[in-house]
């Protein structure tokens, strides 16, 4: 545990909290005193994780960022399963995404995306990540084609019936891609399906 609090130590002061940069060192010199010639435990790729978690819970995206990029390069070190690998790189392009770091942001999705579909994951989280960051950047010929495959793998999953707003959130955006790069009649139907979503 001491080993991930060094890890949060140096996120935090890269992000300007020097406060809870000293507080945090001290609780991990502590640990080590109680604990001496004691080594970590677990995988290092899950504390960073947890640190990128704990960044992102408190909207410091740049903390987030460090910390998943070092749970990216842990996986790829150790050799992680496909899974693994497709949790970390979908967060750090995420992370990158909200930071406008659009490119790199992509690249790490597109991993993402590859890792998940060895590991028959959960597709539409990559998809509907890939349309927003291109949809942001009014590419919205690129967002159009995510869209629709994000959409495709929640209906296959029935996901509208068990999160009805948040379908109706990204429904509201390829809508707005479809006539971004006008397609009227496909954005009308887009439409109709979030009408009759909220009738529910």
């Amino acid at each position: 545990f001491a080993e991930f609090l060094d890890d949060y130590v140096l996120a935090l002061r890269n992000s300007a909290a020097p406060a809870e940069a000293a507080r945090v060192a001290a609780r991990a010199r502590e640990i080590r005193q109680a604990h001496p010639g004691s080594t970590p435990g677990f995988s290092g790729s899950a504390n960073f994780q947890v640190a990128g978690h704990a960044a992102q819970q408190r909207n410091d995206w740049y903390a987030a960022s460090v910390n998943y990029w070092r749970a990216v390069r842990e996986a790829e070190l150790r050799e992680a399963g496909a899974d693994l690998q497709a949790v970390v790189n979908y967060e750090y392009g995420r992370s990158l995404g909200v930071m406008g770091r659009f490119s790199e942001a992509e690249i790490y999705l597109l991993r993402a995306l590859q890792f998940d579909r060895e590991a028959h994951g959960k597709l539409f989280l990559d998809f509907n990540e890939l349309a927003s960051l291109n949809f942001d950047q009014k590419k919205y010929a690129e967002a159009n084609g995510y869209f629709k495959a994000g959409v495709s793998a929640m209906d296959e999953l029935q996901l509208a019936d068990d999160s009805a707003a948040g379908f109706i959130d990204i429904l509201l955006e390829y809508a707005i891609s479809l006539r971004g790069t006008g397609r009227e009649v496909d954005a009308q139907n887009v439409d109709h399906r979030i009408a009759e979503l909220r009738r529910l």
